[in-house]
């Protein structure tokens, strides 16, 4: 079974360093044209909205509930 994820003050100094650096850049949706870094559907250039909005609420639900157990 894996582990939660554990994000270290670390991980957290990292990614505000290389947020500061440019190092992550936004992107926009091609689908609504809203800014976001990264996510489920960037490989086709959507936000995570309009990636999550084609499955079914309750798998949506499901999936983001999942993080926390």
């Amino acid at each position: 079974m894996d582990k939660p994820t554990e994000l270290t003050s670390e991980d957290i100094d990292k990614f505000v360093e290389n947020l500061m650096n440019s190092e992550i850049k936004k992107n926009n949706c091609f689908k609504c044209g809203k800014r976001y870094f990264g996510g489920y559907g960037h490989h086709i250039s959507e936000c995570d909205e309009c990636w999550f909005s084609r499955f079914p609420k309750e798998q949506v639900t499901e999936f983001y509930r999942s993080f926390f157990e």
